[in-house]
């Protein structure tokens, strides 16, 4: 008796995307991702790179995308994985730079 369901080997609803077709995803999408990163980002060009990372990072999983759930919803996780990563990475640098303040000459 099989508990999980099996991973389909199968390309997703969005394997085939075209850069015309993401063009136009990124058209509807963008306010939605562009709002959700905005609570990370402490500036206007962290918002755009944390924009841009999650529209990069999307294009890259497009094939993974099995239509199981909202694409709205699909690319929300992703926002909130890139932007989370990003608030690690501020965080362990922050750190790095308070050891390194600290430090004597």
């Amino acid at each position: 008796m099989q508990l999980t369901p099996k991973r389909s080997r199968e390309a997703g609803p969005l394997a085939a995307l075209t850069h015309g077709a993401m063009g136009a995803l990124v058209d509807t999408y963008s306010p939605q991702v562009h709002e959700y990163c905005r609570k990370f980002a402490k500036d206007g060009d962290e918002l755009d790179d944390l924009t841009q990372a999650t529209w990069v990072r999307a294009w890259e999983a497009r094939a993974q995308y099995r239509g199981n759930g909202s694409l709205a919803g699909w690319l929300m996780r992703i926002a909130r994985t890139v932007c989370l990563r990003f608030a690690a990475e501020q965080r362990r640098y922050s750190v790095i730079i308070t050891i390194a303040a600290e430090e004597p000459p």
